[in-house]
């Protein structure tokens, strides 16, 4: 706990977030087989913002998780992208 609070960048650190990336997955994917088409249109906001998220997760694990020397955002394009697979 003590490392987290100091920034350490270690591998419990990365193996931490390993497992916690995982989840995120996970509850991504169950997001998505949980919405019923019928609710689509009324989560239409919460789908961008998921896959948002989604790709800003991936940019992190690219990185082998060293969030505290960078800094993750998409670009504009992503963002778009992200409103047009829908």
């Amino acid at each position: 706990e003590q490392e987290l609070f100091n920034s350490v960048y270690n591998s419990n650190f990365v193996n931490l977030m390993k497992f916690q990336a995982e989840r995120a997955h996970s509850f991504f994917h169950r997001a998505q087989e949980l919405l019923s088409p019928l609710d689509r249109s009324g989560m239409f906001a919460a789908e961008i913002m998921g896959r948002i998220y989604s790709k800003i997760l991936q940019k992190i694990e690219t990185a082998n998780f060293d969030v505290f020397n960078n800094s993750f955002k998409l670009s504009k394009f992503e963002k778009a992208s992200a409103v047009i697979i829908s």
